[in-house]
């Protein structure tokens, strides 16, 4: 028993240590960045020896360039205001500002440094390089600063997705499909395919195929890629891959509150006669719509750890026509986000995610108004990641991510879990020529139609 034992213990660890070794070419699904550099001289002739320190919101790396002339930083986390400093004797220190780092992609750009006679550091300050021409993904990157420019489009489909060239979502209105999922299409892949990933860490529903586990607050994220095609090698399905990036901390002190509303008095109505001469006087407007999100961070100890804090309240209520109440969807998320970086090398990350989503009237329409269900869910998403940086070709990280959730669907009406909602016992069935649920009693169109 005790040979067997350490022969599964053995067996483990061999497979951990392949995982570790193998796991550089496969560029796997993860939350940061590379950085390549490569300082020249003043003729153009690559520098060996230059000592190039990266400095971002979480952590400081330093690297060496080699022979030719070339440094690369593996393990960036995602932000803006990079900067890289060049340094060797008998050259001017320089220092390039400004510089931004996404998460799965490689940023590189050239630095000449002049000879110095005495010492001198030189700042330089230009656009950052946002292109990657070493990746063969086709991707759409969506980041913090185009999230805040759709302020009625909240959830990572109405508010993302929807902007997304290439994928079909939703189709919002006003923000009429915000705090709802749908199933995003493209290039003609199945809903099923979809993924979903929280700094790499799978969230996808293991129960529903293809959707998520949670309405995540948009607000809390740095970016959010969206992979269409030609995906990392341990991506196992060919649909549309989301891989979210949480907001982190930095030295400097930040915090934001954002609200938008929407309410009647601010809906107007597209019924016109000929709408009203059809038997059709009422629209399906947003009746409210408030959206409210709160976030923080900054340094728990200054260049070690730092911490960023989101809630997102959200709330709308939507007519239905022929339902007596209104579809309202309630969503409350925490995400919280701890990164500590024990050397230059190691860093140790923690993010927790809760969302609650209550929804009265799940699945109601108008051609089944009576039909919906009481949604009641919670979602639970820790996780926990060491990176480490061996040197510039190599750079580990070992990532613990669990996805809790629970969903229970309530009947309504007299009888039920929830007895006290407006009710009518009227049945629907499907039909075909229609292609949707029909209130019965009504005549069908044909005995095979009705069901």
């Amino acid at each position: 028993m005790l040979f067997k034992r350490w022969q599964g213990l053995t067996m483990m660890a061999l497979a951990v240590t392949l995982t570790l070794v193998f796991a550089l070419p496969a560029q796997a699904q993860r939350d940061t960045g590379i950085m390549t550099v490569r300082a020249l001289d003043p003729d153009g002739v690559p520098l060996p020896g230059v000592m190039v320190v990266a400095k971002g919101p979480v952590g400081t790396q330093t690297q060496y360039t080699g022979v030719d002339g070339t440094a690369r930083f593996p393990g960036l986390y995602p932000g803006a205001g990079y900067t890289a400093t060049f340094s060797l004797d008998g050259f001017k220190t320089v220092i390039r500002e400004d510089l931004i780092i996404q998460a799965q992609r490689t940023v590189a750009f050239d630095l000449t440094m002049e000879l110095a006679s005495v010492e001198e550091t030189i700042t330089v300050t230009g656009e950052s390089p946002v292109v990657d021409v070493r990746s063969t993904n086709v991707a759409g990157l969506y980041s913090d600063d185009l999230i805040d420019m759709t302020p009625t489009a909240s959830g990572l489909w109405a508010g993302v997705l929807d902007h997304v060239p290439g994928v079909m979502s939703s189709l919002d209105v006003g923000g009429g499909d915000s705090g709802q999922q749908t199933s995003p299409r493209a290039w003609g892949s199945e809903t099923r395919n979809n993924s979903y990933n929280v700094n790499g860490g799978d969230t996808t529903d293991p129960s529903a195929v293809g959707a998520s586990s949670s309405y995540f607050s948009v607000g809390s994220f740095e970016e959010v890629s969206v992979s269409l095609a030609g995906q990392d090698i341990e991506i196992q399905t060919p649909g549309v891959n989301m891989n979210m990036v949480v907001k982190s901390g930095s030295n400097d002190w930040h915090a934001g509150v954002k609200y938008f509303y929407e309410g009647e008095s601010l809906v107007s109505s597209n019924v016109d006669q000929e709408l009203m001469d059809q038997g059709i006087t009422e629209g399906t407007p947003n009746e409210l719509l408030s959206d409210l999100d709160i976030q923080g961070g900054g340094p728990i100890w200054r260049d070690r750890a730092w911490f960023f804090v989101d809630y997102w309240d959200f709330e709308i209520k939507k007519v239905v026509l022929g339902l007596e109440e209104r579809d309202a969807t309630e969503l409350n998320d925490w995400t919280m986000n701890l990164n500590v970086q024990i050397d230059q090398n190691n860093k140790i990350s923690g993010r927790y995610i809760n969302t609650l989503k209550f929804r009265n009237n799940r699945g109601a329409s108008r051609s089944r108004p009576y039909l919906g269900r009481i949604q009641d869910m919670r979602t639970h998403v820790p996780q926990l990641q060491w990176q480490s940086v061996i040197n510039q070709n190599l750079f580990t990280d070992i990532c613990f991510s669990a996805t809790r959730i629970n969903f229970p669907l309530e009947r309504r009406g007299p009888g039920s879990l929830v007895p006290d909602v407006p009710y009518i016992n009227q049945s629907a069935t499907w039909d075909f020529n229609l292609g949707n649920y029909v209130r019965r009693p009504s005549n069908p169109t044909s005995e095979a139609n009705d069901e």
